[in-house]
């Protein structure tokens, strides 16, 4: 079966708005950890263990008492934020303390937040090149590129992802029930 011409075209369009991004935000791998990465991930003894996964996921992001710090702190923040901190346990556990690996998870995060927004505009009839440009400005952009440099505001990138899939999701389910000029009116 051949691929057609539309086929590649898309298909190339959702690899540039991949690689072009990955190549201009890849020097964040070179960040080491800073501020509060240092107290959620480096100092927090539970982090080496990926059986204390339930501790980490049910507990403050900055609970010193229960999250093995090794001093005590007096009132909690209240930053609940389990999938970010189930996947600090897996980027630890899979490479280690090396802060390029936990940049690099969030360079994929926020990659992925831009090929759901160029979907979404796909999905919206809106043509290739501005899907495109759209999907570049979000990924490149200042404001939406900032949590690359701290690992402790991945929780800002999954929201990103969360938020984009949910109306991916919605506006999907609008077209599929042929209820079209709606979503468009909503997306736009």
């Amino acid at each position: 079966m051949a691929i057609t011409r539309a086929a590649w075209q898309e298909s190339l369009l959702y690899l540039a708005v991949f690689v072009l991004p990955w190549a201009l935000l890849n020097p964040a791998l070179d960040f080491q950890f800073a501020s509060d990465d240092r107290i959620m991930i480096v100092e927090n003894r539970y982090m080496r263990d990926l059986g204390n996964w339930w501790q980490m996921i049910s507990t403050d992001a900055f609970d010193r008492t229960i999250e093995g710090f090794d001093y005590e702190v007096t009132s909690l923040v209240g930053h609940w934020r389990p999938i970010n901190k189930l996947s600090y346990l897996v980027d630890h556990t899979l490479w280690g303390p090396d802060s390029a690996f936990f940049h690099a998870t969030g360079i994929l995060i926020h990659l992925g937040s831009g090929l759901m927004l160029v979907y979404l505009c796909r999905s919206l009839g809106v043509p290739r090149l501005i899907a495109g440009l759209s999907g570049l400005l979000f990924l490149l952009h200042p404001i939406t590129a900032r949590p690359l440099g701290l690992i402790s505001l991945r929780a800002d990138l999954w929201c990103g992802l969360f938020s984009l899939a949910t109306i991916v999701c919605a506006v999907k389910g609008e077209l599929d029930a042929g209820r079209h000029k709606l979503s468009r009116g909503l997306a736009y």
